[in-house]
């Protein structure tokens, strides 16, 4: 299990073929992280421009201020997407939007639910 308390360089990628990430704090970095078969955990209190999270066959959960802005794009063949956010979906689009949407946020998993949470 990796921890990553807190993330302040200006790009941070993070690959692991098992085993469980957890990412926390204020994520100032451009955040990627990639796992095979292991869950993703980001407990941000601020996320940066850009995030991007992909594993194969682990969940992917994510914690984030509910005043947050976040432009989401969702990719899962087999998994689930729970959020208790107000996010909402514009007509004939594959986004979510969650306020002013000015965080741009990826997540891909092959057989893993999806989870986004209000810290």
């Amino acid at each position: 299990r990796l921890r990553f308390p807190f993330i302040h360089s200006v790009r941070r990628h993070s690959g692991y073929a098992s085993g469980s990430v957890h990412v926390g704090g204020n994520i100032k970095a451009e955040l990627e992280i990639e796992t095979a078969s292991g869950s993703i955990h980001v407990n941000a209190a601020k996320l940066p421009r850009e995030t991007e999270i992909d594993s194969s066959s682990g969940s992917v959960n994510l914690k984030v201020p509910e005043n947050s802005g976040i432009t989401l794009r969702l990719n899962t063949s087999s998994g689930k997407f729970k959020t208790n956010l107000p996010f909402v979906q514009p007509v004939h689009s594959k986004q979510y939007v969650l306020g002013d949407g000015s965080s741009s946020v990826v997540i891909e998993t092959s057989s893993g639910s999806i989870n986004i949470e209000k810290i």
